[in-house]
């Protein structure tokens, strides 16, 4: 939860420390794409990392890397030599990080479940996604608002100093698809055609991936637009706005981990995305802060079941030498995200933040139900 924790709070403080300097919504979501861009390109090399390489010490690196380059923004903040172009190379190494970061640490979930359900500990995991949503930005907004940036940024080298500490306490474990170091970054496309060939509900899985990080996730970079502008916000307040969907995601995480045995693992996924989408469809048209974290708790709710059973239905549905690589599609498939909050920044500047949300919802919306559909006419079948 501390490294989820450090990266949420992060991206929280790199958007207002951009917003502060430039007051401009594309160039805030530039933080979002510099950020994410790397997992479009290096998360296939990720999930072979995963299956190669020792996952403790790639978790070890990452979280390393992340802690270099937060220190030297907290310096450039303390000596007031900070550039709004600054944040975006800090984002874009822990963005590097989250890559090679996100498949191994997936993929060991699998390894401690020892026989008990996946999905459970899936859950687990994505509570801790809930808890950094919702503590994360809630202390960063009050503590830029009492202490400035500076604070923020110190709280953060903190969580990265402790998960340091956490990844050591963690079991050894071995890989049992040990290549030779010259294939380690040579990219397996021979695989991973068998792989999506021979497990057709992976597909289905990253499309709706593709489509939530596309189009439902980018709204949280423009949030603080919103916040400021059409809220008439100030830090504390904000930091608590962004907090709520951690608070639906947690009721919805816990749900799902009440359960013994989940009947649909797909059903829950693209119920979840179709939540989600209407969530924000309505924060688009909201005017009033509790108004607008209600809905935003009905957002996290619908993220719960989208995240929970995203890497449940991969890691049920292939082999265990096969997972990172699975795990990396999954990992690109996210890393479309920098294209919607390109996307959307570019839309909040010609028209407005709202109507950029509202067509995001509208596309993601027809997008999921027509998804639904394919997968019903096609009959295929996950694993549960």
């Amino acid at each position: 939860m501390i490294s989820y924790q450090s990266r949420w709070t992060q991206l929280i403080v790199s958007n207002w420390i951009v917003l502060e300097i430039t007051n401009s919504p594309f160039l805030v979501s530039l933080v979002a794409f510099c950020g994410t861009i790397p997992l479009f390109f290096i998360g296939i090399l990720g999930g072979q990392f995963a299956d190669q390489l020792p996952r403790k010490k790639l978790l070890l690196f990452t979280a390393s890397a992340s802690l270099t380059a937060s220190l030297i923004i907290l310096g450039e903040i303390i000596t007031n030599s900070i550039e709004y172009w600054h944040i975006y190379i800090s984002i874009s190494i822990i963005g590097i990080s989250w890559a090679i970061d996100m498949p191994s640490r997936r993929s060991l979930i699998h390894d401690f479940m020892d026989g008990k359900p996946i999905a459970n500990g899936v859950a687990l995991d994505s509570i801790g996604i809930s808890l950094a949503t919702m503590i994360g930005p809630a202390l960063a907004g009050v503590l830029m608002s009492i202490y400035g940036s500076i604070s923020s940024l110190a709280l953060i080298c903190i969580f990265y100093i402790i998960s340091i500490f956490s990844i050591n306490l963690i079991p050894t474990t071995t890989q049992s698809n040990q290549n030779s170091k010259h294939q380690l970054l040579k990219i397996q496309y021979k695989e991973i055609f068998n792989l999506l060939k021979t497990y057709p509900i992976i597909i289905p899985t990253i499309f709706l991936t593709i489509v939530m990080n596309l189009l439902m996730f980018p709204y949280t970079f423009i949030l603080p637009v919103i916040a400021k502008n059409t809220l008439g916000l100030e830090h504390d307040l904000m930091g608590i706005l962004q907090a709520t969907p951690g608070i639906g995601a947690m009721i919805g995480t816990i749900l799902i981990c009440s359960f013994t045995k989940l009947p649909d693992h797909y059903k829950i996924y693209s119920n979840g995305c179709l939540i989600a989408f209407l969530g924000v469809l309505c924060f688009a048209i909201s005017t009033n802060f509790i108004t607008s974290s209600f809905i935003l708790i009905l957002v996290g709710l619908g993220t719960a079941g989208f995240a929970s059973m995203q890497s449940t239905i991969i890691l049920t549905n292939t082999p265990y030498n096969k997972r990172g690589l699975a795990l990396g599609l999954i990992t690109i498939a996210i890393g479309t995200g920098p294209f919607g909050a390109l996307f959307i920044g570019q839309i909040a500047e010609i028209f407005n933040p709202q109507n950029a949300l509202i067509l995001n919802s509208l596309l993601g919306l027809t997008l999921t139900i027509l998804s639904i559909i394919s997968l019903k006419i096609k009959k295929i079948t996950p694993s549960n």
